[in-house]
């Protein structure tokens, strides 16, 4: 290992921030259901489904499945009036679904899950659908039961209040993956809907990527079209061989300001917003909820693509957005935590591009934002704007845990051994940081228990506290709870993951320049870039088990080194670098450096730092790189360009 392999404490304390017994109530290993009532009545749903046929990311089969969905607030549910439009190579069959029923677990921050719910297989050994609410609505997805789906409901309108609101002027955005044919010919769109109210759309032009031509757009214009509302939902006849075939049904949100559908020929999904009339006057800012599907076309080339999809929380601070999404890619699962930061434009006025990578558009209140993909990542996405919390007494919010590396949001999971911040209010009396190691799990007399597991803390203050997560803490869930002078707060229900990796960056905002150094101590910076070739000391969080071990909160030793188990890979401007080193930082407590060879082909500029775990990604903290070589690496095709940000 290089030399200066330790950060100081000052520095230590500047990257993470941002002894008596208590007797409690002993807590148990389950998800948090005090969110049940969020979902009550009936909802119309569509959910989409897809098969890989190949190696290459070419589809086998694709499923539509949508109708009705009823909550009873206590966690029960029922599948109603539901039909199954299936498409393979050999064409398309329709279904009516036979009624079902369910339970689901909601917690209060609208995080849970719907157990028992429709599967497109008879040997699915899983049919558990995560999902997030937020504005009464539904959006998820189900990587974790190793299905490639994206799920949205919404409460069922009213004929007549769908009659009003379908008016104006729309934006409409939508994905066709391509069912039993090469994954090239699957596209997405993005196009305006000008809906007088009364019936008439009249002359439509949809614009979208087929994957197989490149960057050019190609437009389907549709003529004096028309549409008809039954029963709170709206039908388009589209005519055959275009994007959207057949019959196009779209429901809608409580506010009439969101719809979202599909067409009853195959597995497509479409959504759209009605436009603000004074876009500049808007803003994008706090958490969302999402889920979306990606096909990234870039390997197409060498037949192929990349096909995932995903749901997860998106947390936005001025112009930085860091995701902690829940993915799956078809062509080589189990699912992964993937976290990413990236930036918005100063301005959105209403929409938005994504370094080239995906056009974002929001309603007239930025409480829906949809997105559609530019080639070479085809891909559609939706977010809702997540509620506030706040409370008395001792409160944790249920949306306030963070990897205190990567900032990545609530759904991003915990781990063993990783640094986490918790905000909320009336934590702690005063501002408190722990003094030596190793770290109490009492400090100022607050104490953090995470499954009943007291946490080593390293600070305290009344809105906010950073601990390390107890090696003892293991899955599928934990409750994590604050303890403040012998007054207990609420708990708050977090999956737990084999590891959950983070970039420290200097500010440390998740965003800027990463933690990191040169072999001779100094920071990289502007100033002080890396040049291919030279090893470099990078210091992040949440990696995982270590060997030999080091007990919770202790320093870790420098001989032996306590080296990770968890394999790991790191990229710079998406070129694989070569790992010296992967383990605890010697004389401090919980945080890892990782050394890597910077890769001899790397690009010139600001490169984004990545590092994959089995389980885990994160692609976010910037390297600044002094190099020859401008030419940009393609995007590495393990790790998801395409982001809900």
């Amino acid at each position: 290992m290089q030399n200066k392999a330790r950060l100081n404490t000052a520095f230590l304390f500047t990257i993470c921030v941002l002894t008596s017994s208590f007797s409690l109530r002993a807590q148990t290993n389950t998800w948090d259901t005090s969110g049940n009532g969020q979902l009550n009545g009936t909802f119309a749903f569509r959910e989409v489904f897809y098969q890989l046929a190949n190696g290459h990311g070419d589809l086998a089969a694709g499923q539509a499945v949508y109708g009705n969905i009823s909550f009873d607030g206590k966690g029960h549910y029922s599948l109603t009036n539901a039909n199954v439009v299936s498409r393979n190579s050999s064409g398309t069959t329709t279904t009516a679904l036979a009624a079902a029923a369910g339970t689901y677990s909601i917690a209060v921050n609208g995080y849970g899950f719907l157990s028992g719910i429709y599967c497109p297989s008879t040997t699915c050994a899983n049919n558990t659908l995560s999902v997030l609410v937020a504005q009464g609505m539904i959006v998820g997805s189900s990587p974790d039961a190793g299905l490639s789906d994206v799920f949205i409901a919404s409460p069922v309108s009213t004929s007549a209040s769908v009659s009003t609101a379908f008016q104006g002027n729309w934006t409409m955005a939508g994905m066709v993956p391509a069912v039993g044919a090469t994954a090239g010919y699957s596209a997405d769109v993005l196009f305006p809907l000008t809906p007088d109210g009364a019936g008439h759309l009249g002359d439509v032009s949809i614009n979208g990527y087929f994957g197989v031509n490149g960057g050019a757009q190609t437009a389907q214009p549709l003529s004096n079209l028309t549409y008809t509302v039954n029963g709170g939902v709206v039908s388009i006849a589209v005519p055959q061989n275009y994007y959207f075939n057949g019959t196009v049904t779209l429901n809608f949100s409580p506010d009439g300001t969101f719809c979202f559908g599909g067409s009853n020929t195959g597995p497509d999904l479409i959504v759209g917003v009605l436009n603000s009339p004074s876009p500049s006057a808007q803003t994008f800012s706090g958490m969302y909820y999402g889920a979306g599907i990606d096909v990234n076309e870039y390997f197409l080339s060498q037949d192929f693509v990349d096909f995932d999809t995903y749901y997860g929380a998106s947390a936005a601070s001025g112009t930085n957005v860091i995701e902690a999404q829940r993915t799956i890619h078809a062509i080589y699962p189990p699912a992964f935590s993937n976290n990413l930061a990236s930036t918005l434009p100063q301005t959105i006025n209403g929409t938005w591009n994504n370094a080239g990578l995906m056009q974002y558009t929001v309603n007239p209140s930025a409480t829906v934002r949809i997105g559609s993909g530019t080639w070479p990542t085809l891909g559609l996405s939706v977010a809702l704007k997540a509620p506030t919390f706040s409370g008395t007494g001792v409160y944790l919010d249920p949306t306030g845990i963070t990897n205190a590396a990567s900032y990545a949001p609530f759904t991003a999971g915990i781990s063993a051994g990783e640094y986490i911040v918790l905000y909320g209010s009336g934590l702690a009396a005063d501002t408190t940081v722990a003094g030596s190691l190793p770290l109490p799990t009492t400090l100022d007399n607050v104490q953090i228990l995470i499954n009943n597991i007291p946490a080593p803390i390293y600070y305290v203050s009344p809105g906010q506290i950073s601990v390390i997560v107890p090696s003892g803490v293991t899955g599928p869930v934990a409750q994590i709870q604050v303890v403040n002078n012998k007054v207990a707060s609420n708990t708050v229900s977090v999956f737990v993951y084999k590891s959950s990796p983070g970039l420290f960056t200097s500010p440390s905002d998740g965003v800027s320049v990463g933690a990191i150094e040169h072999a001779d101590g100094s920071l990289i910076s502007e100033a002080h870039p890396v040049v291919p070739g030279e090893t470099i000391q990078t210091y992040l969080t949440g990696l995982g088990p270590v060997s030999p071990a080091v007990p919770d909160g202790a320093a870790a030793s420098a001989d032996p080194l306590s080296r990770t188990t968890t394999p790991l890979t790191v990229y710079i401007g998406w070129a694989k670098g070569t790992v010296t080193y992967s383990g605890l930082v010697p004389t401090l407590a919980g945080l890892y450096q990782v050394n890597v060879v910077v890769p001899d082909d790397v690009p010139n500029g600001d490169q984004l730092f990545e590092i994959d775990t089995p389980d885990g990604n994160a692609t976010q903290g910037l390297v600044p790189v002094s190099s020859s070589n401008t030419q940009q690496h393609p995007p590495a095709p393990h790790a998801l360009v395409m982001a809900v940000q």
